[in-house]
């Protein structure tokens, strides 16, 4: 009788497990996704024209590393490295931007898509676009080239994802300060 019992609630254990761990509710995934670093925990100081070669000035986007880290949710449903409910992938990202100087206006949004996978237990660095070309050279930062002036903002980054295996989608929120200025005239 005793080991039927035992029976039992392991199976009725197992079974809450399983109906737990399938549940369609993001907060119910079964890895917990976090932004390490983003910049190496340092602002971005954006060129807005390099004019190093004086004979061909360019605009360059602003590209950042971005670490991730994927931890299990708790020690009881674990999965491995490279199975379904283990790896999470970053599928997009969005930046809203705000200016930290009371300046206006601030950049438009920006949404990207990106391929990123973070398997379970692990850091994983991928590289993002803050700052595009075409930001570059429209107000407020074409203002800039040539002038002794800055700008300060801040970017809102979330990333969205889900886990492999689902399609419950997860964000993930950041914030990296921008300082943007004609530095390469400055000699």
């Amino acid at each position: 009788m005793r080991i039927r019992l035992l029976v039992f609630v392991a199976a009725v254990a197992v079974a809450v497990a399983i109906l737990v761990s399938c549940d369609n509710d993001p907060e119910q995934n079964r890895s917990v996704m976090s932004v390490a670093s983003i910049n190496e925990n340092s602002p971005l100081f954006s060129d807005v024209l390099d004019t190093s070669d004086s004979l061909a000035p360019a605009i360059y986007p602003d590209v950042v590393p971005v670490v991730f880290y994927n931890r299990p949710y708790n020690d009881i449903i674990s999965t491995a490295p490279g199975t379904p409910y283990g790896d999470f992938i970053i599928t997009r990202y969005t930046i809203e931007w705000t200016r930290t100087d009371g300046g206006s206006p601030p950049l438009p949004p920006l949404d990207m898509g990106v391929n990123i996978q973070v398997p379970s237990e692990e850091f994983v660095e991928g590289d993002i676009v803050i700052v595009t070309h075409e930001n570059k050279a429209t107000t407020p930062l074409w203002d800039l080239v040539g002038a002794n002036q800055q700008i300060s903002m801040n970017a809102h980054i979330i990333f969205y994802g889900h886990e492999l295996g689902t399609d419950r989608e997860t964000t993930i929120e950041s914030n990296l300060g921008v300082l943007f200025a004609d530095l390469a005239n400055k000699k």
